[in-house]
């Protein structure tokens, strides 16, 4: 890989293909490449990421109000001991989701860069 720090998505298309670099084109360009030689997942995992830890918060939080008006008070003390033990078991395990995504996305660009090898050598 090259030593920049970036991942190379995808090979360099044909010449009789049209040219779309996955480092300058825009979010929508990405996003409405039919071709896929682009991929737009590396670009919003952060807000995925965000995304699902604000989900797992909401639950938690409205899972202990619903258990305060409905339930006794001990149960409603075990909510708020358990309660916190959720939230982080929840977005351990989104962590553990988005960067099994990238670590695919870091694979596939070796892939890429070994074929492209392959190639320039034959």
């Amino acid at each position: 890989m090259a030593s920049t720090g970036r991942v190379r998505l995808m090979s360099t298309p044909a010449p009789s293909e049209p040219s779309l670099n996955p480092w300058t084109a825009g979010f929508w360009a990405r996003l409405f490449d039919l071709t896929f030689r682009t991929f737009v997942t590396p670009q919003i995992i952060t807000t995925i990421y965000v995304i699902g830890m604000v989900i797992a918060l909401i639950v938690t939080v409205f899972t202990v109000v619903e258990v305060l008006f409905t339930q006794g008070f001990w149960t409603f003390i075990w909510s708020l001991i358990f309660a916190p033990v959720f939230l982080v078991v929840a977005v351990v395990i989104l962590r553990v989701w988005m960067e099994l995504l990238i670590v695919l996305f870091t694979i596939a660009g070796g892939v890429v860069d070994v074929a492209d090898n392959t190639r320039r050598q034959n």
